[in-house]
């Protein structure tokens, strides 16, 4: 009897400006498990533990700045009175502050029952820094404390499922001048190569549901930034393929099947992808470091509690990043494959250093993966 279908699910969203920054990237969660309306509610159940009173859905780029938590206090009724008591001395300046432009804008975006622009929640929080110090620190000591329970969250996965079956999946980029669109196409076709180099068996049929929060992609039929849709998914997972049999010696037994056309980022989005945003948001600082892939490895599991590295099921003891790094080091890594050590191109002084490493131990487990099967 043949074996069943794997069942996966991938959850991915980005972060970074794609043309300019120093480091940008497209991740996404990895978990062995089927798409579900029970998986849905369990893992909203979750985030929302983890946001008291915060709108849904949470934005990562929101959370960072500890006025929020004031701010949905203002938004909220009733609800968790700790999260309140801690608000509190925050509430109680703000409003000995009205008449100053920053908190007046705060409380005109309350007061329409919608979350101040990103750019007035920044602003609040300078003055209430400023103005009242200890009320600002207990809100930074809310917000820290919120992000140790969502990496809480991610250990309890973990631990729940097993280090094989749930890991940090992506792609990371430098600003190279080319569209925001372009490079975030290309970052998600590094991701979806990776996650199907990885996950192919020999024997094993895989399925991977997926989402991937929607944003704008360079069509080159338009010559212009439209919002993504099928059709750029559907080109982006046949465009891995090829590069991924070329890592595994195999054409793919896993499929990768988009499970809507549009993922928007709103009030219906599903948790998985809210936890995608908050991964990305989270480790872009540690991919722009300048350091080793094992350093960089273990930043991400003391950021978020996942691995950024995974069994690859070609190779059974092989363990392998499971982030890429697009541009250079993605180049470096087509031209090695089927080339022993001395042969392949030189690294130079690849920068960040753990792109290069990255690439490398790939190169290595492709190219002995090749030599066994031939």
């Amino acid at each position: 009897m043949a074996d069943a279908v794997e069942e996966w699910v991938l959850y991915v969203d980005e972060s970074g400006d794609f043309e300019s920054d120093p480091c940008s990237c497209v991740i996404g969660l990895a978990l062995r498990e089927r798409e579900s309306a029970e998986l849905a509610r369990q893992l909203r159940a979750c985030v929302e533990l983890c946001f008291p009173l915060v709108p849904w859905p949470p934005h990562a780029t929101e959370l960072n700045v500890p006025i929020t938590r004031a701010a949905a206090c203002l938004l909220a009724d009733g609800g968790d009175s700790a999260v309140r008591d801690t608000c509190a001395p925050a509430l109680a300046a703000l409003e000995g502050g009205r008449g100053q432009v920053e908190v007046d804008r705060l409380f005109a975006a309350t007061e329409a029952r919608r979350m101040p622009d990103y750019v007035d929640l920044q602003s609040a929080d300078g003055w209430l820094r400023r103005r009242a110090p200890a009320a600002h620190q207990a809100l930074l000591e809310l917000r820290d404390r919120q992000r140790r329970h969502v990496r809480a969250l991610f250990a309890q996965l973990v631990q729940l499922y097993g280090p094989d079956d749930v890991f940090v999946v992506g792609a990371a980029q430098k600003g190279d001048g080319a569209s925001r669109a372009d490079a975030y196409s290309r970052c998600l076709g590094a991701l979806l190569e990776r996650l199907l180099a990885l996950l192919q068996e020999e024997g094993r049929e895989r399925v991977v549901r997926f989402r991937v929060a929607t944003r704008g992609v360079l069509d080159p039929r338009l010559r212009a930034s439209v919002p993504l849709n099928a059709r750029h998914i559907v080109e982006a997972v046949e465009a891995a393929k090829p590069f991924a049999a070329r890592l595994t010696g195999a054409d793919s037994s896993v499929r990768l099947v988009p499970l809507e056309h549009v993922t928007k980022y709103d009030r219906r989005v599903h948790a998985g992808v809210v936890l995608a945003d908050f991964l990305s948001n989270r480790l872009r600082s540690v991919l722009r470091r300048n350091t080793s892939w094992a350093r960089t490895e273990e930043g991400v599991r003391e950021r978020v509690g996942v691995a950024a590295q995974a069994r690859a099921r070609s190779w059974e003891a092989e363990v392998l990043p499971a982030l890429a790094h697009e541009g250079p080091a993605r180049a470096w890594l087509e031209r090695a494959l089927g080339l022993d050590p001395s042969e392949r191109p030189h690294l130079g002084f690849m920068r960040p250093r753990w792109a290069g490493e990255q690439a490398r131990l790939w190169a290595d487990a492709a190219n002995a993966g090749a030599e066994i099967g031939a």
